[in-house]
């Protein structure tokens, strides 16, 4: 009976951060299909209410259906009359624990459906390999967002920059810099534990207390 009753709590008690492996299209795909969906693969299922935080904005704006697959680990967002030719999209996905933030551009259309087959097939290729060289250009980025109670880490793909958010506290006795200062110190640390040099990137400072 306590073993049941044990395995009913454990089931039931909150998961730790889910973190993104894989999104497509790819980060920075040139000639991407007019109709095809953006997918985003988590590390784990989500629950229904982590599934409702999940949001994706594309800029311009694409209005487009939500779904989920994959036991719950895989999103979804499908637009019906798809993307426009020739065209850079921007997609921020939020979700619970954190933002990624990346960009692909669109097929041209003008192109003969010939062209067009040439050109989609070597684009298969050309996301396939654009992949395996962001991975390996940026080997941590399935270990991003970098969080804890006192700041947050997010990676912008689009612009190869870090926004990293701090949290110092109004109600401790030690002044607001000096907090900042440490608290910076500890993301520095955190980024580089995970293989991220930070001398080759800029990080946007936010402090927000609280």
């Amino acid at each position: 009976m306590i073993i049941i009753l044990f395995l009913v709590i454990m089931f039931f008690l909150p998961k730790g951060p889910a973190t993104i492996i894989s999104v497509a299209p790819a980060p920075n795909t040139t000639n991407q299909k007019m109709y095809s969906d953006i997918s985003v693969i988590f590390s784990r299922s989500l629950n229904d209410s982590e599934k409702k935080k999940v949001l994706i904005i594309t800029s311009p704006t694409v209005i487009g259906d939500s779904s989920w697959t994959n036991g719950g680990k895989t999103y979804r967002f499908t637009p019906p009359n798809g993307f426009s030719s020739l065209t850079k999209y921007q997609i921020t996905l939020n979700y619970p624990w954190g933002l990624k933030i990346w960009a692909f551009t669109t097929i041209d259309i003008n192109n003969s459906l010939q062209d067009q087959e040439t050109v989609q097939g070597k684009s298969d290729q050309k996301a396939a390999q654009g992949l395996q060289q962001y991975e390996n250009t940026f080997p941590w980025d399935s270990q991003m967002p970098i969080m804890t109670n006192q700041y947050f880490v997010g990676f912008d793909s689009t612009n190869n920059d870090f926004i990293a958010y701090v949290y110092p506290s109004t109600s401790s006795l030690v002044p607001i810099d000096t907090q900042v200062a440490n608290l910076k110190k500890e993301v520095l640390q955190a980024m580089s534990k995970i293989g991220i040099d930070t001398n080759k990137f800029v990080i946007q400072w936010k402090v927000s207390p609280k």
